[in-house]
């Protein structure tokens, strides 16, 4: 132990026991990896209210798109809360990044204070 898989920026996203063939397949020294920041919830209002009304009807503009997944518009419209750790947290995170920039993502998707 353990296996990492690391995201595109080259940071760990993900540390298991066992191999995960063709997504965790690097293994580590366990004193050489960094714990990973603990989950936390976000507001869907919240992350509303941080947006400008020009990044709102942009972001409206995406989850309108049938392009965009059906499961991320489900997951958007049916929460109240999104969950870092949430499979379906990373595409929305990519989604609000491809669109609004990922600086701006990471202020609009970052925990609440």
């Amino acid at each position: 132990m353990p296996y990492v898989h690391r995201d595109e920026d080259g940071r760990i996203s993900g540390i298991f026991e066992v191999l995960q063939i063709g997504y965790a397949e690097e293994w580590l020294d366990e004193a050489a990896i960094e714990p990973l920041p603990a989950p936390y919830q976000l507001y869907r209002s919240v992350f509303i209210r941080r947006m400008s009304e020009q990044e709102v009807l942009t972001m409206e503009a995406v989850l309108q798109n049938p392009a965009t997944p059906a499961k991320l518009r489900m997951m958007f419209y049916a929460v109240d809360y999104f969950v870092s750790d949430d499979p379906l947290f990373a595409q929305l995170s990519a989604a609000v990044a491809a669109t609004l920039g990922e600086e701006r993502a990471g202020e609009l998707l970052a925990p609440d204070q």
